[in-house]
């Protein structure tokens, strides 16, 4: 497990102003105290899909945000996948995290299309005001904004 996750979790149940147990309370089902302890003092892997999903509301933040925390992003890419004890919860979170990259993926797809047209917009306004003797003005704000 990556430290930081026990880190972010302590911190992140602290702003809200929780205990261990009342984060646990949060969480719901059979999850305890001892389990939100042994998360935060790093001692337990990486937990199951459902139980990281529940903690992440819980906390009140993205499940993303729990993934960075435990080193499964690097810098917008995904790290190596640590080993869970249970092969099949791999196979879903590697599905999971897929998706989310192909996602990310597509959004960086369509800033750099939306770069494109403006910057042709912006080639276009140029132009007529050239050739047409028309007052047309765009500030660089506007252009980039």
């Amino acid at each position: 497990m990556h430290p930081d996750l026990g880190t972010y979790i302590r911190t992140r149940r602290r702003h809200l102003g929780l205990n261990q147990v009342q984060l646990a309370e949060r969480v719901g089902g059979t999850y305890s105290q001892g389990d939100v302890s042994r998360l935060e003092r790093g001692f337990t892997e990486l937990p199951h899909l459902e139980t990281l999903i529940k903690l992440a509301s819980a906390l009140e933040v993205p499940v993303g945000d729990l993934l960075i925390a435990a080193g499964w992003f690097d810098d917008g890419h995904f790290a190596a996948m640590p080993t869970l004890a249970e092969g099949g919860e791999q196979g879903i979170l590697e599905t999971v995290l897929g998706n989310i990259q192909a996602h990310l993926d597509r959004i960086l797809e369509l800033e750099h299309e939306a770069q494109t047209r403006s910057d042709r917009l912006w080639v276009m306004i140029r132009d007529l005001k050239a050739t047409s003797g028309l007052s047309v003005t765009m500030t660089e704000q506007e252009h980039h904004g």
